[in-house]
């Protein structure tokens, strides 16, 4: 089995007592947690503990295993699709801001309907946070692209 691969997805691990023959024994956690409340790999003959070190292993049973970071490598597909059509995504938002301000530049707009005013207003700020928010996520992803590469 890739060890690897299970430690990440079992959350306990049955296995035979190191220290009773024949019997077996639930370990909480993947394949690492199991190796250390057990104290060495299945197969591998248990070292006679000190009552202090089983008492200290078993308090520890309890507190959660720390998280190792985890080095990307690569773009995820989200993130290399996102980084293809953001660009896309920034021209049309452009175009439709560019349009926004050309109408609201018309100054009878207000007098005609001011409904129509507040909505192509409304709008164009909601455009505009939209721009901003698609900028700053091509950023981020073209940093982390330039930074993997």
């Amino acid at each position: 089995h890739d060890r690897s691969f299970l430690d990440r997805i079992v959350t306990s691990i049955i296995t035979t007592d190191p220290e009773k023959a024949g019997q077996w024994r639930r370990y909480p956690g993947g394949y690492d947690d199991m190796v250390s409340q057990r104290g060495s790999a299945p197969g591998v003959p248990v070292s006679k503990k000190t009552k202090r070190e089983r008492t200290a292993q078993s308090e520890n049973k309890g507190q959660p295993k720390p998280v190792k970071p985890k080095t990307q490598t690569k773009l995820s597909y989200k993130e290399k699709y996102a980084l293809e059509n953001l660009p896309k995504e920034i021209a049309t938002l452009e175009d439709k801001i560019a349009a926004y301000k050309t109408t609201m530049a018309d100054p009878k707009l207000f007098e005609r309907d001011p409904e129509e005013f507040n909505r192509i207003a409304k709008a164009l700020g909601e455009a505009e946070t939209a721009l901003s928010t698609a900028e700053d996520e091509w950023l981020t992803l073209e940093e982390k692209r330039e930074s993997l590469s």
